[in-house]
């Protein structure tokens, strides 16, 4: 299950409603590809309970640990955390270090 909690986030699935159509959605093909029998897909709160049972830096570990075992990759991983905002460039860095959101701004009507 934390898995498909994982691939639903990274398919932009950011809420636990989200995580769960998610699942619904692509509880056949998950279920071939991973070798489970979920009959019912998890709900919200089935998601809710796993998380907040998870110990976020033991499993931020055996995830480092599994990429660093994987060919290719290096040694040692730097860690970039960023969220889509900062991606589309719409959150900007103070210079106290705080978030500062650009808004876009409409152009101005062209006058006639």
């Amino acid at each position: 299950m934390l898995l498909v909690a994982i691939l639903s986030i990274l398919s932009g699935q950011g809420s636990l409603v989200g995580m769960e159509r998610f699942a619904k959605r692509h509880r056949q093909t998950l279920n071939e590809l991973l070798g489970t029998d979920f009959g019912k897909s998890p709900s919200d709160s089935t998601f809710r309970l796993l998380l907040a049972q998870l110990d976020v830096p033991g499993f931020e570990t055996l995830l480092c640990d599994w990429m660093a075992a994987q060919s290719g990759v290096a040694e040692e991983l730097d860690t970039l955390v960023c969220d889509g905002k900062t991606l589309r460039g719409s959150i900007a860095e103070s210079a106290s270090g705080a978030a500062r959101f650009n808004r876009k701004r409409k152009a101005a009507p062209t006058p006639r």
